[in-house]
């Protein structure tokens, strides 16, 4: 009797066993591929948000049995074929539906590249003062009377404001003649040096970045004569008074840059100094006149 009652508690132990193993099972096949659909989720999720183009997008991940489903919004065509070759690299991935929207994404969305360097450039014109600008000159001197040679020289440039209109001007013009003969026609070589400092009225035009004015100034020229007694002629030049000396011309800046500026002068330079002749036996001053046709060619910087 003890051994029929023993021989069914196995049995009842055995059932319940198999019953409790049946459920884990069970329960197993029911949970474990919600799980694994979770994880999967999650990796793809990470590998969209890793990637560099596309990781601050809206996008949503969702995987059934290894179907992985994108929803969401991208910016283009070519954001939505990325997404889905990313999702589609991930490990355990069946297949992938993508249903994402194109559509414009706010700024906040938008993943921002970082700014690239300005490129150098000048400064613009406008927030430039433009009151004085500085620079040399290279002038050519044909003159007039007989008695005197071309001559060639260096001298300052300053340029004003480019202005619309009449306004103030200051001009140099700085020259150097060579004296060919001296009174009576007597060979009096020597180089004649002027150089005025005069002020004036200015018309300008500008356009863009040309300049065109025409001026008229005059003022005091400061003369000084250099003698190369080696060439010098019996009744050479000694010395040269300062005087008078005035200036019409027409002048064309261009600007190559906001502050770099080339300058084309031409006109004409009067004036008519006194300069004293010498020889062993005697000294003669008279005036000579010195009218010449000048053209110049510069560059001046705008300092401020």
């Amino acid at each position: 009797m003890v051994s029929i009652m023993e021989g069914s508690a196995h049995v009842g132990v055995r059932a319940l066993a198999g019953v409790a193993l049946l459920l884990l099972v069970g329960c197993a096949a029911t949970i474990a591929p919600g799980v694994n659909d979770t994880h999967l989720a999650l990796r793809v999720q990470t590998a969209l948000i890793n990637d560099p183009e596309i990781g601050t997008l809206p996008i949503e991940v969702r995987a059934a049995s290894g179907l992985v489903t994108l929803t969401g919004r991208v910016r283009s065509k070519s954001d939505r074929e990325r997404a889905v070759r990313v999702a589609r690299g991930v490990d355990g991935v069946r297949d992938v539906k993508a249903t994402l929207r194109i559509a414009d994404l706010p700024p906040d969305e938008v993943p921002r590249p970082p700014p690239e360097p300005p490129e150098p450039r000048d400064e613009p014109r406008d927030r430039l003062w433009r009151l004085i600008g500085l620079g040399f000159s290279v002038t050519g001197t044909r003159p007039e009377p007989e008695g005197l040679g071309d001559g060639l020289s260096v001298g300052p440039l300053l340029r004003l404001p480019d202005r619309h209109g009449l306004g103030p001007t200051i001009g140099f013009s700085w020259t150097e003649l060579e004296i060919d003969a001296g009174p009576e026609g007597l060979p009096g070589l020597a180089h004649l040096r002027m150089r005025p400092v005069m002020i004036g009225l200015e018309y300008g035009h500008p356009v863009g970045r040309l300049a065109l004015s025409a001026s008229l100034v005059g003022g005091w020229s400061f003369n000084s004569v250099r003698v190369d007694r080696t060439v010098a002629g019996p009744l050479r030049a000694i010395e040269a008074e300062s005087g008078f000396a005035w200036r019409p011309g027409v002048s064309l800046w261009y600007d190559v840059t906001a502050r770099l500026g080339v300058n084309l002068f031409v006109g004409g330079l009067f004036a008519n100094p006194r300069v004293t002749f010498a020889s062993d036996e005697e000294l003669r001053t008279m005036r000579v006149r010195t009218n010449a046709a000048i053209v110049s060619v510069g560059l001046a910087w705008w300092l401020f």
